[in-house]
C-alpha cells in the first residue's frame, strides 16, 4: 500500500471559471457490416448497377469487390494499377518507364449492366525521379469488367484514358455520373499543404486542376474519348477550358448526387481555418486561392470569370481538418436523417450531419 503524506495531498481547485457541460454522446455509432474482411487505406466504396457487390478502391494500388454475404471471409481482387502501368511501358522507352501510384475512386456507367464500363481515377509517376514530373499523371480511365467464374474482374487490356492532368499532393479523383448521365470528376490543385496553391491553378479556368469537370463519355469527340457538353458553363468564355462545371476548389475530395434532387455536393478541403462543404452549381467559383472559405488567403490575386459564391457550410478547424464529402441521406432506416447530407472529417474521424434547404445550414449535428 501507499500513504500519500498529508503534506503532498492535492490541493482542491475552488476557483475555476470553466461553465457548462459535457459534450452528450453522439446519437449513432458505428458498426462493422463485414467482420472479417480489412482493408488498407481504402479511398472509395462502390457499386454496380444489377451486381449486388460492393466495390472498395485501396489507395496504395488494389481495387477489391466483396460479396453481399457479410460472412465472407475474404474480397476478391478486381483489378491491380500496377498492370496497367506494366501495359503502358510496354509502349514505353525503359528510361521512361512508369510506376502505379494512388486510386483515388471507380464509378460504374449507369448502363453497366449491357456495357460493362467503369472508370477509374488513379495516378502513376516516372520510375526515375530524376525526371520531370509526368504530365499526365493523374488518369481517368474506362475500363471493361469479365467475368471469371461468378467474379467480376477489371480487364487491363481494355484500358481507354479519358482525361487526365498532372498529379500533386491534392488530386480530388472523385468520379459520379449525374443524372443527367454526364461524368463529373472532382481535380484537386496539385499542389501539397504550402505554398498554397503553388501552381496557381485556383482562378485559372485554362487549366483542368482545381476545379470540378463534366464531360460526356457516351458521344465522344473525334480525336479524344468524350465530349464537352453543349451546355457547359465555361464552354464558350474565352481561353476557359470547356470541361469545367466549376472552380476555385482547393481539393475536392468526394461528390455525390442527391437522389431526390439532383443536386450536386462535394467536400472540400481547406487550409488552415475552414473545412467547406458545397452545393454545386454550374459556373460556380469557390474562391481559392484568392480565400479558403471566407478566409483571405491572396485576396488581390487574378481572379476568374465568376464572382466568388460562398459554400454551404465551413467548419471550423477547432472542430475538423481534412473533410470527406458524404452523401445526401435518402434512405429510411433513419428518418431524422432524411434530407441531411452526411459526411466526415480524416483527421478527427468525426461524422456530421447538415440540412441541405432553406437559407443555409443549420448546426452540425
Amino acid at each position: 500500500a501507499c500513504v500519500i503524506p498529508a503534506a503532498a495531498a492535492p490541493v482542491p481547485w475552488t476557483a475555476s471559471q470553466v461553465t457548462g457541460t459535457p459534450d452528450p454522446p453522439p446519437p449513432f455509432q458505428t458498426r462493422k457490416v463485414f467482420e472479417h474482411v480489412r482493408f488498407s487505406a481504402a479511398t472509395s466504396l462502390s457499386f454496380a448497377p444489377g451486381s449486388d457487390r460492393f466495390f472498395v478502391t485501396e489507395q496504395w494500388g488494389k481495387v477489391y469487390s466483396l460479396p453481399a454475404d457479410r460472412d465472407c471471409r475474404q474480397a476478391d481482387l478486381f483489378l491491380d494499377i500496377g498492370a496497367l502501368a506494366a501495359r503502358q511501358n510496354a509502349s514505353r522507352p525503359a528510361a521512361e518507364a512508369l510506376k502505379p501510384g494512388n486510386v483515388f475512386h471507380l464509378a460504374f456507367h449507369p448502363d453497366f449492366a449491357t456495357n460493362r464500363f467503369c472508370y477509374l481515377c488513379y495516378t502513376v509517376g516516372y520510375r526515375d525521379e530524376s525526371l520531370p514530373p509526368y504530365r499526365d499523371s493523374t488518369r481517368v480511365v474506362r475500363l471493361t469488367v469479365i467475368d471469371d467464374e461468378g467474379v467480376p474482374r477489371a480487364d487491363p487490356a481494355s484500358e481507354v484514358e479519358v482525361i487526365a492532368w498532372p498529379a500533386g499532393g491534392h488530386n480530388g479523383g472523385c468520379l459520379a455520373f449525374g443524372p443527367d448521365g454526364m461524368l463529373y470528376v472532382s481535380a484537386g490543385d496539385g499542389g501539397d499543404h504550402f505554398p498554397e496553391d503553388p501552381h496557381k491553378t485556383g482562378q485559372d479556368v485554362s487549366d483542368l486542376r482545381a476545379a470540378i469537370l463534366r464531360i460526356d463519355v457516351d458521344h465522344p469527340d473525334t480525336g479524344r474519348d468524350y465530349a464537352i457538353p453543349a451546355d457547359n458553363p465555361l464552354r464558350d468564355v474565352p481561353g476557359a477550358r470547356g470541361e469545367l462545371f466549376s472552380f476555385g476548389h482547393r481539393n475536392p475530395w468526394k461528390m455525390s448526387f442527391d437522389r431526390a434532387t439532383g443536386e450536386l455536393w462535394a467536400g472540400d478541403v481547406g487550409l488552415e481555418v475552414w473545412e467547406l462543404v458545397c452545393r454545386v452549381k454550374p459556373g460556380d467559383n469557390y474562391g481559392w486561392s484568392l480565400q479558403e472559405g471566407s478566409n483571405p488567403i491572396r485576396p488581390d490575386g487574378p481572379r476568374g470569370p465568376a464572382p466568388v459564391v460562398k459554400a454551404w457550410c465551413e467548419v471550423p478547424h477547432t472542430a475538423g481538418a481534412s473533410i470527406t464529402g458524404g452523401f445526401v441521406y435518402r434512405g429510411t432506416n433513419f428518418p431524422e436523417l432524411v434530407g441531411r447530407y452526411v459526411f466526415g472529417d480524416w483527421v478527427t474521424r468525426r461524422v456530421w450531419s447538415i440540412a441541405t434547404t432553406g437559407d443555409g445550414p443549420g448546426p452540425l449535428v
